[in-house]
């Protein structure tokens, strides 16, 4: 069972060293040139190990689209032109090898495909990425999917949705590393089928992740960037703190960045228009080893309070703003770290419709000092809380409460804010997710998908 804790969904190995971290942050090689393609059209290979694959259920022709549909988000974001064929070739690119330039996509078990899990064999997929030190540029990106989990195309309970987990990989094929917004693909949690009922409605990008996209692949007139440092009152640098920006029109979270070791930020993609800033420590639900690599995790500081600016920051397309954060050295004393509806609790985020009111349940250290739960959109009201004791096996207080969604809600994650007696804040970022239509053909919306049923070898 894993209602309350999912499990991470992948790792990305660069090679030359590189480690994933850092939210969408861009990576960078070594002459400080961003990690991502530089070629406008890239071809994606599908093995045909999925067509045979025990552990996967779906059709040939299911599965080809599953991939086609997950390529289509990237590319209507990214503006390049993405095709996909069918391959017998069965095992990733080793790490010392260089690459063959064969964009992999497989399932095979091969001993090359297993060696990326072990250690870690209750991980769904892992990608390895090839770059050119010097200039950053990608020229090869293979994703294994895990030969000894279970997905599926149809939402099957107990198994991984194989659309969500291929948007997700391809999110990291293309540069981006995990986020800590709850709601972004790109967070390093999927929950399995049938654990909260709403799986399916992750086969979409968060407007964190389009933020990433467009950083990477878009020019810089047609978005802006937030800078600054995060650092405590003393002047000593925060390192590992989650800033996220909501969008003061809607509520909806926009972009989000974790802080580097001198406690600089950088959210980049930014449409024009005004922010709020948040400040929130990595204490759960993401902790800080599904952002940062095990050794680097220990340094991350987290013995701070959640801060939200007091005033909007107006952002420009092609623009840079400076928006510099200070916070009290004072330990946290709530920390919501799970949360879900009609009283199960996960850490994955939960798909809600327009016009519906739900009754959700929020568990963390601290709660039962809680006396406001809130949003900052005008779209979303609270309208209840009732404290029930301990749940989820005693771990934690659990809160129950009521959220009505407007029926003119926009798309988007959105952000519930938690004040206790003492006046102290905490925030669950980017957890509810408001679609209205949930999923995207990616034979109609967005740029087209070629589908060459060769052989590439």
């Amino acid at each position: 069972m894993r209602s309350l804790l999912a499990i991470s969904i992948s790792c990305l190995l660069l090679t030359h060293g590189w480690q994933a971290s850092l939210a969408y942050t861009l990576q960078r090689a070594e002459s400080s040139g961003t990690v991502r393609w530089h070629a406008k059209r890239i071809r994606f290979a599908l093995s045909s190990s999925f067509f045979s694959a025990p552990n996967v259920q779906g059709e040939p022709a299911e599965i080809a689209l599953a991939a086609r549909k997950a390529l289509a988000y990237w590319a209507k974001e990214t503006g390049i032109q993405f095709s996909l064929a069918i391959s017998s070739a069965q095992s990733v690119s080793g790490a010392s090898s260089g690459g063959d330039r064969l964009n992999l996509i497989t399932i095979a078990s091969t001993a090359e495909n297993l060696a990326l899990f072990e250690g870690e064999g209750d991980l769904p997929s892992r990608v390895r990425v090839f770059f050119q030190p010097q200039t950053g540029a990608i020229v090869e990106a293979d994703i294994a999917l895990n030969p000894n989990i279970l997905f599926s195309t149809d939402g099957t309970p107990g198994t991984y949705d194989l659309e969500a987990t291929l948007i997700h990989e391809f999110g990291h094929a293309l540069g981006l590393s995990h986020s800590a917004v709850i709601g972004s693909i790109m967070q390093p949690r999927l929950p399995m089928n049938g654990d909260a009922g709403h799986e399916t409605a992750l086969r979409r990008l968060a407007e964190d992740d389009r933020a990433a996209a467009r950083a990477l692949y878009r020019p810089r007139t047609e978005w802006g960037s937030l800078i600054g440092k995060v650092s405590f009152n003393n002047g000593y640098p925060v390192f590992g703190a989650h800033v996220f920006v909501e969008d003061i029109a809607t509520g909806r979270i926009a972009a989000s960045d974790i802080s580097r070791e001198d406690g600089s930020y950088r959210i980049d993609g930014l449409p024009a228009g005004e922010y709020r800033v948040g400040v929130e420590p990595l204490d759960g639900p993401i902790e800080p080893a599904e952002i940062f690599a095990r050794s680097t995790a220990l340094n991350v500081s987290n013995d701070f309070r959640s801060f939200v600016s007091d005033r909007a920051v107006e952002v420009n397309a092609n623009s840079l703003v400076e928006f510099n954060i200070k916070l009290e050295d004072v330990p946290p004393k709530i920390d919501p770290r799970a949360l879900g509806l009609n009283g199960k609790l996960s850490t994955a985020p939960l798909a809600l419709a327009p016009g519906r009111t739900y009754t959700l349940s929020i568990g963390g250290e601290g709660l039962d000092e809680i006396v406001e739960v809130a949003s900052d959109s005008p779209y979303l009201v609270v309208e209840g809380i009732n404290a029930r004791g301990e749940g989820a096996r005693a771990l934690f207080p659990v809160l129950d409460l009521r959220v009505r969604i407007g029926a003119d809600a926009p798309t988007g994650e959105y952000s519930l804010r938690l004040r206790s007696r003492e006046g102290e804040v905490a925030w669950i970022v980017g957890a509810l997710i408001v679609e209205r239509q949930v999923a995207l053909d990616g034979a109609k919306d967005g740029p087209e998908i070629e589908t060459d049923l060769i052989e590439l070898d």
